[in-house]
């Protein structure tokens, strides 16, 4: 059955007028920043580390790991295991792109399988990707976070 019901005018004249309604709502802006932004702490030397100072642990599975994204405090440290029957490495950046370390990059190198470890102590705060080089179509877009 088709309807005869017409629209009233002013629910027509709202869709029909060009340009922006106010609705009431209120944006604050931004709260301004007090503290500075986060630093490295005094002395901290990024780079391999020993596994035993380890705060986050990424443990590798068969095709992926058990953390995408992992948070550590600057000057903590990372440990990758690898408990896969697969080598893996932990390289940061993107496949095809990888970040040096002297651009604030990792690469721990070929992890062999079944228990290898390696870990990383991370000074600055920052976020950056990482990949499993030895799989990287299948193993890419994790992230740490270093607060």
């Amino acid at each position: 059955m088709l309807s005869t019901r017409r629209t009233g005018p002013l629910v027509f004249l709202a869709f029909a007028l060009p340009g922006c309604f106010d609705f009431g709502y209120v944006v604050s802006p931004p709260a301004p920043r007090d503290a500075a932004p986060p630093m490295a702490p005094e002395g901290c030397v990024e780079g391999p580390a020993d596994l035993a100072s380890a705060t986050v642990l990424i443990r590798f599975s068969t095709m992926d790991v058990d953390r995408h994204l992992a948070t550590v405090s600057a000057g903590g440290v990372v440990a990758w295991i690898n408990g896969s029957t697969q080598n893996h490495t932990a390289t940061a950046g993107a496949p095809g792109a990888d970040i040096l370390p002297g651009n604030g990059g990792f690469d721990s190198g070929p992890m062999s399988a079944n228990g290898s470890t390696w870990a990383f102590r991370f000074c600055d705060p920052r976020s950056i990707e990482w990949y499993c080089r030895t799989h990287p179509a299948q193993m890419q877009g994790y992230r740490i976070i270093v607060e």
